[in-house]
């Protein structure tokens, strides 16, 4: 996990946090979107289980092309306010 600053604030309404990923094999990003209201009922411990222990998650979706693991080759962002928090997953093993 990297956090960095901004120098501007992100342009959003109310507090929302939004996030987004960004595919290292093919290039794509995906829309940038604001966390649901259920996002907020799970821990982060969960978040960081289902991120690093399941790669069969692609991205879904009419327009997604990108089928390339959501939790081993994409880069998942997620921005408020000023800063951002990014999660990229490193095997350590190869």
């Amino acid at each position: 996990m990297t956090l960095k600053q901004l120098e501007n604030q992100i342009p959003v309404e109310g507090n929302s946090i939004l996030t987004w990923s960004w595919c290292v094999v093919c290039k794509q990003v995906s829309p940038v979107v604001p966390l649901s209201v259920d996002t907020w009922t799970l821990s982060l411990a969960k978040y960081l289980e289902l991120r690093f222990h399941s790669p069969q998650y692609t991205r879904r979706g009419r327009e997604a092309t990108c089928q390339h693991s959501l939790h081993q080759q994409h880069h998942q962002y997620f921005g408020f306010k000023d800063i951002i928090a990014a999660f990229k997953y490193v095997n350590w093993r190869s």
